[in-house]
């Protein structure tokens, strides 16, 4: 009677460090997609900066030669009213934001290590 007490209970250790594991595995993969997505839209917003830079530039030099249509629509930026000026202000702002909190949980967990 005392041994089949002790196998179900040694089982059910067994079980539960299996939940656990299994549980850690998942937190763990879960913490590299979330590393993952935030570095691709981190690496996307670079380039979206980028092409708006040097679109920018193809406008000032196509101006200061008396280009007045871009050759491709791609080329200079597009016109941006007010309203998408503040959402593209506000959407910078916001990215801002969360690499700065990015880095202070980077710190924090170099800290605790």
């Amino acid at each position: 009677m005392e041994e089949v007490k002790k196998r179900k209970a040694v089982e059910e250790l067994e079980h539960y460090r299996q939940k656990v594991r299994a549980r850690q595995h998942n937190e763990t993969k879960s913490l590299e997609d979330f590393r993952s997505r935030v570095r691709t839209e981190r690496e996307e917003r670079k380039i979206e900066g980028d092409l708006r830079k040097s679109q920018r530039a193809c406008e000032q030099l196509d101006s200061q030669k008396g280009i007045i249509v871009p050759r491709e629509d791609w080329y200079w930026p597009k016109v941006e009213t007010n309203e998408e000026e503040e959402d593209v202000e506000e959407k910078e702002e916001e990215e801002k934001e969360e690499e700065e909190e990015e880095k202070k949980k980077r710190m924090k967990r170099r800290l605790l290590n």
